[in-house]
């Protein structure tokens, strides 16, 4: 599973919009993010993803060579999708 910057800088900007509403402050505020995320003592999104990826990297490493799952990580699909509708 390859997440881009863009997907990444999204589901930051999600995480950051629903903590500042946990937390009771709104933007005119002007409290910095990082001062949200430590006072709630959450685990910021983007390193729960690098995480995650370099954990089930981990595991495909381990699995034994005749996996399908072992190859995905290596596999790039070919060609162009069509657009539009199927």
């Amino acid at each position: 599973m390859d997440v881009r910057q863009k997907d990444t800088k999204r589901l930051i900007t999600v995480e950051m919009k629903l903590l500042r509403r946990t937390a009771g402050c709104t933007l005119p505020d002007s409290e910095r993010n990082e001062e949200i995320v430590e006072e709630l003592t959450v685990e910021p999104v983007g390193k729960k993803l690098r995480r995650y990826k370099s954990n089930w990297l981990r595991f495909t490493a381990r699995l034994n060579s005749s996996r399908v799952t072992r190859e995905m990580p290596n596999c790039r699909a070919k060609g162009r999708r069509r657009l539009g509708r199927l």
